[in-house]
Formats: structure tokens, C-alpha cells, sequence
């Protein structure tokens, strides 16, 4: 996987949380604790590179500073998303590669979508259609792939809680 791929994954609440477990469960099995010194240095660190937002004791990731490596353009040798975009930004083409198909539309549900934000069907649809010359065929791709949830009445959109899940 590619980095954009990661930190699209780092984007998402839910996938976030299960690396914090996983990474929490290594470090319980293992014996390994962070001293409050240790901890205070660690987040200070990451507060310092941007990674992190908001006061001590309960600062959050910065989802900005994620978003900010996503739209950053790739590789020059077309390694990255942007293989599947025109020059104006829009999708080109979608990638056979499930992975990379999801991994882009990770990034257009990101973009079009801010977390906690609730929009109508056309209003979701004039969004898409930025990105996609169908923007109804992205509209079910996203939903389908649960990149966006549709109420069950089909009169709102959304991204799933805690923001894109890729």
C-alpha cells in the first residue's frame, strides 16, 4: 500500500481506533509503558508536526493535516491516484485494482464530504459531478463500498462516523 493509502486509512475513525488497540494490545503483551514524561514528549512531537490538534490532556488527531497529504500531488512516474485523474482533477478512469479503487474513492469521499456534515441527494450529486463526468455512478460506487451512508429513506448522505473509513 502506498502512503496515501495509509493515511487515508489514518483519516478514518474506525480504522484509526483499531490500530490504537492493536498497537495498545503489542505494547500491553510486550510490558511497554510510556512514563508520563515519555508521553507528554511524544505528543508534544506530534502536536509539533501537525499531526496532532488541540490541548493537553486530550488532543486530537488533525484531520486537516491529514487531508493536506492527500491532495498533495504524487509520485512523477504516475504511482499515485492521480494515474486515474485528468488534469483538471476529475476521474479519468476508475482502477481495475479493488485496493486502488477504494483507495480513490477514499479520497473524492473526503473531498466532497466533511465529517458530521448531512446534504441532500442533489447537493451530494453537484458535488460528485466536480469529480466524475457520472456522478451518480460515483455516488452508488461510494455508498456501495460504505464510503458514504445513505439515511435508510434515501433523503440524506454522509460519511460513516469518524469520517471516510479508507
Amino acid at each position: 500500500m502506498e502512503w496515501r493509502g495509509l493515511i487515508a486509512l489514518l483519516l478514518n475513525e474506525k480504522t484509526r481506533i483499531a490500530l490504537a488497540e492493536v498497537v495498545l494490545e503489542e505494547a500491553e503483551r510486550e510490558g511497554r509503558r510510556l512514563s508520563a514524561l515519555e508521553r507528554s514528549k511524544a505528543r508534544a512531537a506530534l502536536t509539533d508536526a501537525g499531526v496532532l490538534a488541540g490541548a493537553e490532556p486530550a488532543p486530537g488527531v488533525s484531520r486537516d493535516y491529514l487531508q493536506r497529504f492527500l491532495r498533495r500531488p504524487g509520485r512523477a512516474d504516475g504511482a499515485g491516484l492521480e494515474r486515474f485523474l485528468r488534469s483538471d482533477g476529475r476521474i479519468d478512469r476508475y482502477p481495475a485494482n479493488q485496493e486502488q479503487r477504494r483507495l480513490l474513492l477514499a479520497w473524492v469521499a473526503g473531498q466532497v464530504l466533511a465529517p458530521g456534515e448531512v446534504i441532500d441527494e442533489r447537493t451530494l450529486s453537484a458535488r460528485l459531478g466536480e469529480y466524475s463526468d457520472d456522478p451518480v455512478l460515483l455516488r452508488r460506487y461510494l455508498v456501495d463500498v460504505e464510503l458514504v451512508e445513505r439515511a435508510p429513506d434515501g433523503s440524506a448522505y454522509f460519511l460513516p462516523e469518524g469520517g471516510t473509513r479508507d
